[in-house]
């Protein structure tokens, strides 16, 4: 990808941001916009600030656990700055960007991008499947159509994703497939070792613990979702709070536009307002959310992204 192209990309994002919250702004009471800002109970900040670095703080020590496994042993600080690096580009359609761990791997230490591209697809598939389990969980306590059907779809497509991948042959079929698009070239310039990588991360032993790990970290940002509500004063359930969170950032994730924009902020208002929630609160909540993660992330890891390129090789 060239400058132009990157700058271009970069504009429209831009562009569409400003469009989605202009359009936030419009629709709300501004007077009841502002004063809903001055009600949020300030003592859960902190708590919500630290749960939901926690949450990503277990998924670093998956990531840790995912390259151990493939023999590729990184410090904890090391590793820590590569997963927390890597955040910088989580607004990237399907956070592709993530992939820059392996560009960082291959300098750093010379693993080629085939051994180690297969973590970051592992962790995306974890990172769903945990929410698909945790969803199921919640709809036994709570039913909500919505979300129930968002879950049930996200479900057959986790199971497909896995049955692909457990069938050599169709497996190879759609890695060969993919080795000509030319993003995917050189993640499948071994295409033999590529899936050695994913073998391994889908083996029982592997693939249980970093299911047991996604599971924790998204009930704890489940925990950090349901004190949002809290301290801007709106008593709905555990169960009601985080699933609405739950379900938007994921139909955004798999909108596959820059940070799921418009997708995530559409899905949270149609959900909030149908909790009766009202506009302006339903539109200060959606920035509050929005701010704290993604964005927050983003920043959090633009500062960690200057850390990991002074490592030395």
């Amino acid at each position: 990808m060239n400058i132009t192209t990157l700058k271009l990309r970069v504009i429209i994002i831009a562009i569409s941001i400003i469009v989605v919250y202009s359009l936030l702004f419009s629709i709300s009471d501004f007077e009841k916009f502002s004063q809903v800002w001055t009600i949020i109970k300030l003592e859960y900040i902190p708590v919500i600030i630290g749960l939901l670095f926690s949450s990503q703080l277990i998924r670093s020590l998956r990531q840790k656990f995912f390259f151990k496994s493939l023999d590729i042993k990184l410090s904890f600080r090391e590793n820590f700055l590569l997963f927390f690096s890597s955040l910088s580009l989580i607004s990237t359609p399907g956070g592709t960007g993530e992939l820059i761990k392996s560009y960082f791997l291959k300098l750093k230490h010379g693993y080629s991008y085939s051994k180690t591209t297969g973590v970051v697809l592992a962790e995306k598939f974890q990172n769903v499947l945990a929410v698909v389990s945790i969803l199921f969980l919640m709809s036994a306590f709570e039913y909500v159509f919505e979300i129930f059907i968002v879950t049930v779809i996200m479900g057959i497509l986790v199971i497909s994703i896995f049955i692909i991948i457990k069938n050599v042959n169709v497996f190879h079929v759609i890695t060969l497939k993919l080795s000509k698009v030319r993003f995917f070239k050189s993640i499948f310039q071994n295409i033999p070792e590529f899936y050695d990588s994913i073998n391994i991360l889908f083996n029982k032993k592997t693939f249980f613990i970093g299911w047991g790990l996604g599971l924790f970290a998204v009930f704890v940002d489940a925990s950090a979702f349901f004190l949002i509500f809290q301290a801007f004063d709106l008593n709905l359930n555990f169960v009601n709070a985080s699933s609405i969170v739950i379900v938007s950032n994921i139909l955004g994730a798999i909108s596959f536009l820059p940070a799921g924009i418009i997708v995530t902020e559409t899905s949270l208002m149609g959900l909030l307002l149908k909790n009766e929630i009202d506009v302006s609160t339903a539109s200060a909540l959606i920035v509050f959310i929005r701010l704290i993660t993604v964005w927050g992330f983003t920043f959090l890891g633009m500062i960690m992204l200057k850390f990991i390129i002074k490592i030395k090789t």
